[in-house]
């Protein structure tokens, strides 16, 4: 870590792969904010 102050962050995002497909995750419960739509109809 002292060496490469990077190879933290490469830890935290360490995960381990399944056969299981991915799960729909809830943006709000995340704390992300909506989508901002652009365009609209026309």
């Amino acid at each position: 870590l002292a060496e490469n102050p990077r190879a933290r962050s490469a830890k935290l995002r360490v995960a381990q792969r399944t056969d299981a497909p991915a799960g729909r995750a809830d943006r709000a419960s995340l704390g992300l904010p909506a989508p901002v739509l652009k365009g609209g109809s026309r």
